[in-house]
């Protein structure tokens, strides 16, 4: 669960303004035990610490900020989590951990007020998404079938399931919240989450409200992309782009097509599922190397992480990256929202298809696919 936390949080880090100081977080927590043990991440920084009688203070330097920041705590057997949307500035929060993950607000935050306001909003709906999933609980102890209770509680065709009903009027407040504070820290820190949830005349709506001086933000920069560059479909010729090697020389994608088939694939090691494929997809590129090179993406600027995770892959292959980390344009072209993600390409440099996480059987579907 931490480690999916942690590959959320990579791919939120929002890069607005350079940190300058450092983020003074103070806290109050009723319902902590003297053993418990918290730890206050951005995704590449974890500092473990300890309260006294609930009450403690920890300082963190953000490189970048306002940023993702999230406060763990494991006490009893039990983790807990909440986040906030913070810079290099002096917060406090207050509350329970029956408060978390969302229901605290960082107090003294010029940024974190927006955050707050939005998970407002939609208290009501998620309250109401936890209440379900409870009933579906119930139902799949009672026996009922998981294909009845996907279609009553889960289904895309109208009328939609229960809960996807109420997820659709999430997405909907999400969408009006976004016309109203898109010109906030906050705000454009949301728009690469809108990939899957809007139309493009919506996001185009939503790039137009965008005030001129925030155009050649990161974050302006990546939704932008996401608008201009279409899905890829088979034959479609690939996306080009800028990248660094692990020893820092600058690269195009398109200087790695030599006459073979090119597997591009964005992983990380914040990703459980990345780990466990890496030893066995580099297998599978040593096996298919005289047809196929294969180019991994590392999508999160953690030059350490990065080495770990090339160790998993034998220390063999071609590991790209970029400082940009997940708000890196190569990232918006290839609408790359979760990991690992493979994308082949013939000889000739057109789209051949694509693997959405790792199956057993990866190897053989390369196999059919290049014959």
């Amino acid at each position: 669960m931490k480690n999916t936390l942690l590959l959320f949080l990579a791919f939120g880090i929002s890069t607005l303004t350079l940190a300058q100081e450092k983020l003074r977080f103070h806290g109050k927590l009723q319902g902590l035990t003297e053993d418990a043990r918290l730890s206050l991440s951005n995704g590449n920084e974890e500092i473990e610490f300890q309260a006294k009688d609930g009450v403690f203070t920890v300082e963190m330097h953000l490189e970048e900020a306002p940023a993702s920041i999230y406060l763990y705590v494991e006490q009893g057997g039990d983790s807990y989590y909440t986040s906030f949307f913070i810079g290099n500035e002096s917060i406090t929060i207050e509350g329970s951990i029956a408060d978390f993950p969302h229901n605290i607000e960082a107090l003294g935050s010029q940024y974190d007020g927006v955050r707050y306001q939005n998970y407002l909003i939609n208290k009501k709906f998620n309250d109401e998404i936890e209440q379900l999933q409870v009933e579906v609980q119930h139902l799949m102890q009672k026996g009922i079938s998981s294909d009845s209770i996907a279609l009553v509680y889960y289904s895309d065709i109208e009328p939609l399931g229960k809960v996807k009903k109420i997820l659709k009027q999430v997405e909907e407040n999400d969408y009006e919240f976004l016309k109203q504070y898109v010109n906030t820290a906050y705000g454009r820190f949301m728009l690469p989450f809108t990939t899957e949830s809007y139309t493009t005349e919506q996001m185009k709506t939503l790039l137009d409200l965008v005030e001129p001086q925030y155009k050649d933000t990161k974050e302006v920069q990546f939704f932008q992309t996401l608008i201009e560059y279409k899905t890829l479909e088979i034959g479609d010729k690939y996306y080009n782009f800028t990248a660094l090697t692990r020893e820092g020389q600058t690269v195009e994608f398109s200087d790695y097509f030599k006459g073979k088939y090119v597997l591009l694939d964005f992983s990380t090691m914040h990703c459980g599922y990345c780990q466990r494929a890496a030893p066995q997809t580099a297998k599978v590129a040593e096996e298919l190397s005289e047809k196929m090179d294969y180019v991994t993406y590392y999508v999160d600027n953690f030059p350490e992480t990065m080495e770990k995770y090339y160790a998993l892959k034998g220390n063999k292959g071609v590991l790209l990256w970029n400082k940009n980390g997940r708000l890196d344009l190569a990232i918006a072209k290839y609408k790359q929202h979760a990991t690992p993600h493979y994308v082949l390409f013939d000889s000739e440099g057109n789209f051949v298809n694509v693997i959405e996480g790792y199956t057993e059987d990866f190897g053989d579907i390369l196999k059919e696919w290049m014959q």
